[in-house]
């Protein structure tokens, strides 16, 4: 029976892509590593990461309007604050429009001078009823909409897809992902994951005779599928790999 013999460390980065952008990319290392039997995750570092994205449809009596979520560093003490001027800005009625935040609720209140319809059932909506406590569907029309649930600015985890080619990897996470990466910091900083402060993560190659690598495909994504866009994210996101080698 062939025994792990020894690991080797990888560092990619996504500035060294051959193709694809800086969360969805592939690149290729300058020698192929042979008798492969594992990945270990080590290290992750993702710079500066706006991961939450979507419009918002707003539905006035004289019109309608949409609004984007910004590049910003938003929390929920300053998010009231760019919602209520985004709004006021592109009200087509005009409405002149209030957000209020409840610190103690952690629910937000967002009140105008006529009743509107907020579109959150719409396609291409993504994280604004997440980040601002409301269910995925369109509001009543009404001229005041109180959150439904706790607001939440914070994503909990990540998932990291992994290709090795030729591509057998298997995996026994029930998101089908290869990697979980934890989120330990705010909309809109750094994300930094370490096996030495979060947890052992390993995804097994299938097959018991080892095979080669040299071309990694590799793709950071929210825990529902959607791809991280890569205008979302300042710099490059970097990763080091151990991969377990087979005794020949």
């Amino acid at each position: 029976m062939k025994t792990l013999a020894e690991r080797v460390y990888i560092e990619i980065s996504s500035k060294d892509r051959l193709s694809g952008t800086p969360t969805d990319f592939r690149v290729s290392i300058c020698d192929s590593i042979k008798n492969c039997k594992n990945l270990v995750l080590e290290t992750l570092n993702m710079p500066y990461t706006w991961y939450f994205e979507g419009t918002l449809t707003v539905v006035e009596s004289g019109g309608s309007f949409t609004i984007t979520l910004p590049n910003e560093r938003l929390n929920e003490s300053n998010l009231y604050t760019w919602l209520q001027t985004e709004l006021n800005a592109n009200t087509v009625t005009p409405y002149t429009y209030t957000v209020t935040y409840d610190t103690t609720q952690k629910k937000y209140t967002i009140g105008a001078t006529g009743n509107f319809v907020m579109n959150f059932g719409s396609a291409g909506v993504y994280d604004f009823p997440k980040i601002l406590g409301f269910p995925a569907s369109n509001t009543s029309n009404t001229n005041s909409h109180v959150s439904s649930y706790v607001s939440n600015l914070n994503e909990q985890q990540l998932c990291l897809y992994v290709n090795p080619i030729p591509t057998n990897l298997y995996t026994t996470d029930s998101s089908g992902a290869n990697f979980i990466i934890p989120v330990n910091a705010n909309w809109g900083d750094i994300i930094f994951c370490n096996r030495n402060t979060s947890f052992l993560q390993s995804t097994a190659l299938s097959g018991t005779t080892g095979f080669n690598i040299r071309n990694f495909e590799v793709s950071l994504q929210h825990m529902d599928g959607r791809k991280i866009s890569s205008l979302n994210v300042e710099g490059d996101v970097n990763i080091v790999f151990s991969v377990g080698l087979y005794d020949v």
